[in-house]
């Protein structure tokens, strides 16, 4: 192998490094925001959540837009924070009182549990869609603002999913 050949390899080592080490900090870790919203969700509902995003998949569609990777995990995490957060927030508001049954209809119409899958979009806004049995957030493609900036937009979202 040539030097440069070496030093490649090591880069991509540390590439991947670097992303598991914040996945497992920021995602994986129980007492993770991203974790305890996730299971505040479940609690206002009833259901078990679930979210495996495809962390290789994600990476490799916004990698080009953040400089620091750890950065870019941090940031898909708070996005799926904020949308948890939003989704309990409107299954307890009384203006959206049929969101929560229609929600849980749709859901064990076909699961036990709600999933919700991550994929990155193809604009500048995040925005859910409900996909048969699933709902799915799709994250701005583009390094954003702070998330947090996306919350009234993830919660139109959610609120108008079962519109459409």
């Amino acid at each position: 192998m040539t030097a440069a050949g070496f030093h490649r390899t090591l880069v991509i080592i540390a590439f991947h490094a670097t992303i598991n080490k914040a996945v497992e900090a920021h995602w994986t870790n129980e007492t993770s925001p991203a974790q305890i919203t996730i299971k505040q969700l479940g609690d206002v509902l009833g259901l078990d959540v679930s979210c495996e995003p495809d962390w290789k998949t994600i990476v490799s569609r916004l990698n080009n837009f953040f400089v620091d990777k750890s950065e870019l995990v941090i940031t898909v995490t708070q996005f799926i924070t904020i949308w948890a957060h939003n989704a309990a927030v409107t299954a307890t508001d009384r203006n959206h009182r049929n969101w929560a049954e229609t929600c849980k209809e749709k859901i064990l119409d076909n699961n036990s549990e709600l999933v919700l899958d991550v994929k990155v979009g193809g604009g500048a806004q995040p925005y859910t869609r409900w996909e048969v049995d699933h709902f799915v957030l799709y994250l701005p493609k583009m390094k954003p603002h702070p998330p947090k900036g996306y919350s009234g937009a993830i919660k139109e979202g959610i609120v108008e999913v079962f519109e459409r």
